[in-house]
C-alpha cells in the first residue's frame, strides 16, 4: 500500500540467552543477621567446625510475632506446665535488663502460653524477647508492641493458672538444650544459642 511504514521485526534472543538485571545493592545496617553468624562462627552443616562448635541452631518450625523480627540477649529460662502460665506473670514483671525469656510450653498446641497483655508488661519491664515453645494468643496486637516474639503458632484459648513453673533450668526448646545465662541470637531466619556472648564487630572484619 502506498504511503504504509515498514516495520522491521528482529528475532527474540534465545531465552537462555536473557539475563535478569543485576539486583541493586542492599545495605543492611543491623547488628547482625542469624545467617551470617552461622557463617562466622559455626560454618557448613557437619563440617568439622559445625560439629564440635558450642554454637547451636535451634530446629525450624518458630514464627515471628513481635515488634522487633530481630532481637538478642542473655537467657532466662522458665519451664511450666502444659496448659498453665501462673509463673509467666510473675516473670515478664522482673526487670528484663535486655534478657530473652524462654518458656518452655513442651510444645502443646492446646491452647496460649501468654498474650497481650503479658507481652507488653514485659516490654514495660526491659525484656529484649520472648522465645515460646508453644503458642501465644493477640498475635495482631503483639505485633504491635517493641519486643522480639518467637512462637510456635497462635491459639485463642487462654492458658490455665493453677500450677506455677521453674526458673532457670535446663530447657530443650526446637531440638537444643538452652541454659539460663546462655545468649541467644533471633531473627527472620531463626535462632543460634551461645554459652558466652558473641563478638558482634567480628562480622565486620
Amino acid at each position: 500500500m502506498p504511503g504504509a511504514a515498514t516495520v522491521i521485526l528482529t528475532p527474540a534472543a534465545p531465552l537462555d540467552t536473557v539475563k535478569a538485571p543485576a539486583p541493586d545493592t542492599v545495605v543492611d545496617d543491623a547488628p547482625f543477621r542469624v545467617a551470617d553468624l552461622v557463617d562466622k562462627f559455626i560454618g557448613p552443616y557437619e563440617s568439622d567446625s559445625h560439629m564440635n562448635s558450642p554454637l547451636k541452631v535451634l530446629d525450624a518450625g518458630f514464627n515471628n510475632y513481635g515488634g522487633k523480627p530481630l532481637f538478642y540477649g542473655q537467657v532466662s529460662t522458665l519451664k511450666i506446665p502444659v496448659i498453665h502460665n501462673g509463673s509467666v506473670r510473675d516473670a515478664v514483671v522482673e526487670e528484663g535488663r535486655g534478657r530473652i525469656l524462654v518458656i518452655d510450653g513442651e510444645a502443646s498446641m492446646k491452647c496460649a502460653c501468654l498474650g497481650d497483655v503479658l507481652t507488653g508488661r514485659a516490654a514495660a519491664h526491659g525484656w529484649a524477647g520472648i522465645v515460646v515453645n508453644g503458642c501465644i494468643r493477640d498475635a495482631i496486637t503483639i505485633a504491635k508492641v517493641p519486643i522480639g516474639m518467637k512462637a510456635l503458632g497462635t491459639h485463642p484459648q487462654k492458658p490455665g493458672k493453677k500450677f506455677p513453673g521453674t526458673r532457670d533450668v535446663p530447657v530443650t526448646v526446637g531440638g537444643v538444650t538452652i541454659n539460663a545465662g546462655d545468649w541467644l541470637y533471633c531473627d527472620e531466619d531463626g535462632m543460634l544459642v551461645s554459652p558466652h556472648e558473641l563478638d558482634l564487630a567480628a562480622l565486620k572484619k
